[in-house]
């Protein structure tokens, strides 16, 4: 069933009259009953490893090998042959720049400024790599040890805390062969910088446990035939339902709540869990 369709049915089973509509309705109660369900839904997302949530996420690493000037304690390379698709989001890795180096601006087609100065000088060899990725859109928390480099057959090592990531940027830093990971700032951060494009995997719970007739999910209800990822006849009364309902039952009943109107709350399929 749709969220109006669910609505309709828990009015039904209290003996109230069903709205015709949600997402556009003006009514106090309809709208607060919209609300709730919408908060409900993203909390169950956050119970459970629904496994209908369960999403794959694929990464195609960007690395581009080129050379560079680099001048002692100057965090600008000349003489790069282009500059093209390279953003703020890439990390810098070579002869005289040091680990974690960054692109900081992109200052012309033949230049660019790191956030750390070079420690020698030099026209060399120069990789650079995306080392941030935008997470899903839809992501809302990572499944463990599911992150793997397809390329090597290797896991990702992390995901590092913030005091792991600090101690590998400001202590003594020793690359090794596989690539470490944070999630932070609504992107997955790898180091080093890779060397070579490849193919990365991670698996995470979608928040879009509401869908659209199209098939997309959502965090929140857009529109009345909007579907719930969740089984329709999971039963339960959430306690800000309950007593939302309640208050409706007495408007609508002239201020009185017998024992058999709470009866009825208590049937309701909200389709949510008591938290």
């Amino acid at each position: 069933m749709n969220i109006l369709q669910i609505t309709q049915q828990a009015y039904r089973e209290l003996g109230l009259v069903a709205p015709a509509a949600l997402v556009t309705s003006a009514d106090p109660a309809v709208i607060q009953f919209l609300a709730i369900a919408g908060r409900i839904g993203r909390d169950l997302v956050k119970e459970f490893e629904w496994q209908v949530l369960v999403k794959e996420s694929l990464i195609t690493t960007l690395v581009t090998t080129t050379t560079g000037t680099t001048a002692l304690n100057s965090a600008v390379i000349t003489g790069i042959p282009s500059t093209a698709g390279f953003t703020t989001n890439y990390g810098v890795a070579g002869v005289g720049v040091l680990p974690f180096s960054q692109i900081a601006s992109i200052d012309s087609g033949t230049q660019i400024t790191m956030n750390q100065v070079a420690t020698a000088s030099g026209t060399v060899t120069l990789s650079f790599g995306q080392v941030n990725y935008p997470l899903p859109a839809d992501w809302g928390r990572q499944i463990p040890q599911t992150e793997w480099d397809r390329t090597n057959r290797w896991p990702l090592n992390g995901p590092k805390s913030s005091q792991e990531w600090q101690n590998f940027k400001s202590g003594i830093v020793y690359a090794g062969p596989r690539l470490r990971f944070r999630i932070a700032g609504g992107s997955i951060q790898l180091n080093p910088v890779p060397s070579a494009s490849g193919r990365l995997s991670m698996e995470y719970i979608s928040k879009g446990w509401c869908v659209s007739t199209a098939g997309v999910g959502s965090e929140f209800i857009l529109a009345d035939t909007d579907s719930p990822i969740f089984d329709d006849n999971l039963v339960g009364c959430d306690k800000t339902a309950l007593a939302s309902v309640k208050r409706d039952i007495r408007r609508q009943l002239g201020g009185s709540c017998d024992k058999t109107a709470l009866a009825s709350v208590k049937r309701a399929r909200f389709w949510l869990c008591d938290g």
